[in-house]
């Protein structure tokens, strides 16, 4: 797996608490991040390549629809030292969690959450589309939806997990094998490492099936590749903190409903204003993957400006911790109507338009690294010139927001390679 080792505790009321503890994953790994960029590096002396991810969420201070994107970019890059070819493929997996529950612990709902149902007839579509020579490029994936959720749920959305990929690079996976406890895992793994790709599985009576995506590529000697998936989001009914229709159920009572007449909007819902820009999480995998150059550059711009600022350290430590994401919410007299492959409309109320912040909205331009001279950190908190200009955006990442080996991906977001 894309990881480094996993740290204690190990012990758990059904084994190990970590994800998939079975399966290898690299010797080490080294965490670098500052806000919102991040690279975390693999390294074992007996995997034949070099890995690193390099990950970031767009964000561009004065811009809030740009920092407002339902998405996270995670590129591995791979080098290939040795004298030979190596066939490479990296894969990812994703549940489709669509109308799951969130819970606050010790079995409570969180405060805002209403459920109107837990995950239903669930699934998960292949979607490709071709590139262009007009700085359009190929995107291969999966949308990740659901056919019995209500629409009306808080938990109801789309996610989607894409790959800047043709679709002859690509195999996919719309669903795991229902099979015994431990032996969908191992049917994964089994079918992975036989030949690099994947076969897809009947997901049987399974209402959160698990979505998977692998691409594939042959590293000539000295070769290196960027691998860049992309993984959105929508979810379009976000309630509010304080809501209107008092504490939600304990879930070892059973969920239940808001007594209101059928039809009616309901008051706790403000929702998400990245939802009147985007149809589905397909739409924002899309979009981003044709706009990612400029937004990444931008966000490294304002990363580089950061790193090099005359702040104190404790004052760039913190705030590269803690750097708020933007949240614009949307509340209007009714959810917008999006077709399936349209767009949804870009206007919004007068009242959402008040509402909603704008992120790190300035009177000044933030200072930004020119093209030819960008900015890296080293070891210390002090940013120097690279020696190269190659990885610009990536090179963009300050090492004293540092965690301890074993950095992985969220639980959701299983990597193999």
């Amino acid at each position: 797996m894309l990881e480094g080792q996993p740290l204690p505790p190990f012990d758990g009321w059904s084994g190990a608490r970590v994800p998939n503890p079975g399966l290898p994953r690299f010797r080490s790994a080294r965490f670098d991040a500052a806000y919102p960029m991040a690279t975390v590096h693999l390294g074992d002396p007996t995997v034949p390549l070099r890995v690193r991810l390099e990950a970031l969420n767009p964000m561009v201070p004065g811009d809030a629809g740009a920092s407002g994107i339902p998405v996270a970019v995670l590129r591995w890059v791979v080098r290939n030292p040795a004298r030979g070819a190596v066939d490479v493929t990296i894969a990812g997996s994703v549940q489709n969690v669509v109308g799951a529950l969130r819970n606050a612990g010790d079995g409570i709902l969180a405060l805002n959450a209403i459920d109107l149902g837990p995950p239903c007839r669930n699934v998960n579509d292949v979607r490709s589309i071709a590139g262009s020579g007009r700085g359009r490029p190929p995107v291969t994936g999966l949308l990740l939806r659901s056919e019995g959720v209500d629409p009306a749920a808080e938990m109801w959305g789309t996610i989607a997990l894409a790959a800047l990929e043709p679709r002859r690079s690509a195999t996919t996976r719309t669903a795991w094998a229902d099979v015994s406890w431990g032996d969908t895992l191992a049917d994964y793994w089994d079918d992975l490492a036989a030949d690099g790709r994947l076969d897809d599985r009947d997901p049987g009576r399974v209402d959160k099936p698990i979505a998977s995506l692998a691409v594939s590529h042959r590293l000539s000697a000295g070769e290196e590749r960027a691998f860049t998936f992309l993984l959105a989001w929508h979810f379009p009914n976000r309630m509010t903190w304080t809501p209107e229709s008092g504490l939600p159920w304990v879930l070892d009572e059973g969920p239940g409903t808001l007594d209101r007449p059928p039809g009616e909007e309901n008051p706790d819902r403000v929702g998400n204003h990245y939802a009147t820009r985007y149809a589905d999480a397909w739409d924002v995998a899309v979009r981003t993957a044709r706009d990612l150059p400029g937004l990444e550059d931008a966000t490294a711009d304002w990363v580089s400006a950061f790193c090099s600022s005359d702040l104190p350290v404790a004052v760039r430590t913190r705030l590269s911790a803690h750097s708020p994401r933007c949240a614009r919410r949307h509340r209007s007299e009714s959810s917008p109507a999006t077709s399936a492959g349209g767009r949804a409309p870009e206007t919004t109320s007068a009242a959402a338009r008040e509402a909603a912040p704008t992120c790190g909205t300035t009177s000044r331009r933030p200072r930004t690294c020119s093209a030819t001279s960008p900015v890296r950190c080293a070891s210390s908190s002090s940013c120097t010139q690279p020696e190269t200009t190659a990885t610009r955006a990536s090179a963009s990442t300050c090492r004293w927001n540092t965690r301890p080996s074993g950095a992985s991906l969220q639980p959701t977001a299983r990597w193999a390679a």
